[in-house]
């Protein structure tokens, strides 16, 4: 709620003109929409599954409100998605291939997201963000202390230490993260 010029100019440039409905926006990170970008390396840590997606999905379905519910990811996750259930009268499907998610922001928008991009920048112009996150790295690198945590199973690896002097050692070393 803290006014900066920067963040009013930002808000002014993006939120123009837009309908004013609730929504939510669901844009987790996959491995999909970087994997062919040389320009950033995979990150499998910080990936949601399409399961992940899923159970995100099968919670906003059960609000009782008449927001739309929009899920922002690529057509491979998404057609992964409706395999796994049912369930989705609710859900607007927009393609991340061909779409800007400034498109479905605006003044009333709740995104749901597990990355720094998109999150970041959103939740620096005043939009409504929650965060979810699998990991511990995000916690001490961005601004995501606000965030929730879901547990995330290392099933491969063989020596992962849940031990704070470790995480600290590993985020100064990328290429060892897992």
């Amino acid at each position: 709620s803290s006014d900066f010029p920067w963040r009013r100019i930002g808000r002014n440039l993006i939120l123009q003109n837009k309908n004013n409905s609730r929504n939510i926006i669901i844009s987790m990170r996959t491995p999909h929409f970087h994997a062919k970008s040389k320009g950033v390396r995979p990150q499998p840590w910080r990936d949601a599954s399409a399961r992940d997606i899923y159970k995100i999905i099968q919670a906003t379905n059960q609000l009782k409100t008449e927001e739309k519910i929009f899920c922002f990811t690529n057509r491979k996750v998404w057609e992964t998605i409706q395999k796994i259930g049912e369930s989705f009268e609710k859900i607007i499907f927009v393609d991340e291939s061909n779409t800007d998610i400034l498109d479905l922001i605006n003044e009333d928008s709740l995104v749901i997201n597990n990355g720094n991009g998109i999150a970041g920048a959103l939740q620096s112009l005043g939009i409504k963000t929650l965060y979810l996150h699998h990991t511990e790295w995000l916690f001490w690198c961005t601004g995501h202390s606000n965030s929730l945590a879901y547990p995330r199973v290392y099933n491969y690896l063989d020596s992962y230490k849940n031990d704070l002097e470790e995480i600290i050692k590993l985020a100064f070393l990328p290429e060892n993260i897992p």
